[in-house]
């Protein structure tokens, strides 16, 4: 239970890491982000996922989309606020509105149009993109802080916490399962290259396992036959006081 426990463990932080890096190389690839920025900005994905209630399973392709739209990671920032606030009012999922923020800004604002009824009209009347932003701030500030503030908020913000325990217990245990893998690479070779082998192997084992088996039968049925014995003479005895 420990082993499984520890390799999903290590398999959450090696996903943890992957997602990280993801985000880092597509800051450094869309906007003039310096290493330090790129760091800090792991800090305000870690803070804000307890503050919004929203896993940074979440939050990082949100914010990526974003950077690759706006091309700057502090207005892409700002962004992924606003977005959080349309998901938490109007029950959207964070990507779908950050996807269409992202082509807003781009200048396709028949997706953005889609997020509130307002905005239809807005758009059909020759409102930029700012202007559109505008009105969802007015619309929907704060609804992501009143949604994180609910018992749903607090169950959510709990789910995070033992997300984040369990990526850190398996970070320390990532070089272990990677040596392990390294040796299990070693022992998968071997056995590609001595199947009949390795079937004789589970085949003897498998005929161990049945005998095993069949012997813990064995006993289950003389502990049943013991039982009744010992009833029958019960019963017998009793039989003969009574007489």
């Amino acid at each position: 239970g420990l082993a499984a426990a520890g390799f999903m463990a290590a398999k959450a932080a090696a996903e943890e890491e992957l997602a990280m890096k993801k985000l880092a190389t597509q800051i450094r690839n869309s906007t003039t982000a310096t290493d330090g920025q790129i760091a800090a900005n792991e800090a305000f994905i870690g803070n804000l996922q307890y503050s919004a209630a929203v896993s940074d399973d979440e939050l990082r392709p949100a914010l990526s989309s974003l950077v690759t739209a706006t091309k700057d990671l502090g207005h892409a920032q700002r962004l992924l606020g606003v977005a959080l606030n349309v998901s938490a009012a109007t029950g959207m999922d964070l990507g779908s509105v950050s996807q269409a923020l992202s082509r807003g800004f781009s200048g396709n604002m028949r997706a953005v149009a889609a997020l509130s009824p307002e905005l239809k009209l807005a758009v059909k009347n020759g409102a930029d993109f700012s202007e559109v932003l505008k009105i969802l701030e007015r619309n929907f500030g704060g609804a992501s802080d009143a949604a994180a503030n609910t018992a749903a908020g607090g169950i959510a913000k709990m789910q995070i916490a033992l997300d984040d325990a369990k990526e850190t217990i398996g970070t320390a245990l990532v070089p272990y399962l990677v040596e392990f893998a390294d040796n299990l690479a070693i022992a998968a070779k071997w056995v590609k290259e001595n199947t009949g082998l390795a079937i004789a192997f589970g085949v003897a084992v498998g005929g161990i396992g049945v005998a095993l088996l069949a012997a813990k039968a064995a006993f289950v049925v003389y502990n049943a036959i013991a039982a009744i014995t010992n009833a029958s003479k019960t019963a017998l005895a009793n039989s003969g006081f009574a007489v």
